[in-house]
């Protein structure tokens, strides 16, 4: 990722593209580092509609930022990926995904002559058939790089996986491991942009381990220590039928092509640092580890999403919001989707103050409140944006 073409104050400004007028071409795309084509095609739109609420990791060999992310190939001649998903409330069709937790691990799309190893979904015991597929239908897709898209196997495993404040753990008995930061210093993560398919940003975080020894699925590795990544999102089909996904657009040109820019801008999802905040916040992941959390026990923890709306009360997408807490804890930030909504999926009890805020290289926007979250709390929290700064 080269800082330059996407933070504030640089040339980001390329004109607009009409989207949706890609319809019916196939655009090669790698979905939360998975190899898909989406061709927004008649037989694509009509099948089931689907969206999800949640949170999800992903860690691989990359170097950090991971080029994957903005339009480069991977630092290594391979990449494979072991990603923790869940969702606390979604649906596809009228198959309910409300708290459902499941791993993947996959081998990546690297070029034409690359040999794809299957992917592997590992879901608890406890999820439904029904469940499976449905999560199959939102991540499988076509081809990658004109080759057929590898083998998705399933299979339903003892998952142990949840967070404790910012630490993240997984575990499938000896077979798969993933301990993950999201807060690893005092800087708060900053979502940046980046080909995703569960929205158009991803915050960095401290990879602590990150392995697999799956014969019987021919995927093993150890890529401890080496990159990680989160995002809390509130995804939707339309979005991809709409083309507001950065990955929709995916050339591997080596940096954010045309329609990455346009949509950056027209999303407003410019990075809000200076190079050496955004340097010094990277920094923090290559600190040395302070002693992490070794109880595989989730804490008591909430959820919060909603809706922020500009002054003329129109939903405002790529507004950042901050949940900072009123007592000790760890402060998060998120980017609203295309359609002006965010989502925070992990939030432990407690009293927090919520800000949204925009800036547009001349006039700052804020709106904040005061909320409170309770153990299993799903709240709706919808901010409004007033002016609070004008510079000339």
């Amino acid at each position: 990722m080269t800082f330059a073409t996407i933070s504030r104050g640089t040339e980001v400004f390329w004109p607009a593209g009409r989207y949706a007028a890609r319809a019916g071409v196939c655009c090669t795309a790698m979905l939360a580092l998975l190899p898909v084509t989406v061709t927004t095609s008649p037989a694509q739109t009509r099948s089931q509609d689907w969206v999800v609420r949640g949170e999800a990791i992903v860690a691989c060999p990359c170097k950090t930022p991971c080029p994957c992310r903005s339009n480069a190939p991977p630092s290594q001649p391979h990449c494979e990926n072991l990603s923790y998903v869940h969702i606390v409330e979604g649906r596809y069709g009228a198959v309910k995904l409300d708290g459902l937790k499941y791993l993947w691990a996959a081998d990546e799309c690297v070029g034409r002559n690359h040999s794809l190893k299957p992917t592997a979904l590992y879901f608890p015991l406890e999820a439904s058939t029904a469940q499976t597929g449905a999560v199959e239908q939102i991540m499988n897709g076509g081809t990658c790089a004109g080759h057929a898209s590898p083998t998705m196997h399933s299979k339903r495993v003892r998952l142990v996986a949840g967070a404790s404040g910012p630490n993240y753990f997984a575990r499938v008995g000896s077979t798969i491991r993933l301990d993950v930061n999201i807060a690893p210093g005092p800087i708060p993560m900053e979502p940046l942009p980046a080909l995703d398919l569960w929205g158009n940003t991803v915050s960095y975080a401290r990879n602590l381990t990150a392995m697999i020894d799956d014969a019987a699925a021919g995927l093993r590795w150890d890529f401890s220590g080496l990159q990680s990544n989160y995002r809390s999102f509130e995804a939707r089909q339309r979005f991809v039928t709409d083309g507001t996904l950065l990955a929709l657009y995916r050339d591997d040109t080596g940096r954010f092509n045309e329609m990455h820019r346009s949509l950056i801008h027209e999303l407003h999802l410019e990075i809000p640092l200076g190079r050496e905040d955004f340097q010094n916040m990277l920094g923090q992941l290559r600190a040395s580890a302070s002693a992490e959390t070794k109880a595989l026990q989730e804490d008591a923890h909430g959820s919060i999403g909603g809706l922020v709306r500009d002054e003329q009360g129109k939903p405002r997408s790529g507004a950042r919001v901050h949940i900072r807490p009123l007592q000790p804890g760890f402060e998060q930030i998120c980017v609203t989707n295309p359609s002006g909504r965010f989502f925070v999926a992990h939030v432990p009890t407690g009293t927090y103050e919520l800000c949204a805020g925009t800036w547009d290289g001349k006039t700052a926007a804020q709106g904040c409140t005061r909320t409170s979250i309770k153990s299993g709390e799903v709240l709706t929290s919808d901010l409004r944006l007033k002016a609070v700064r004008n510079e000339h």
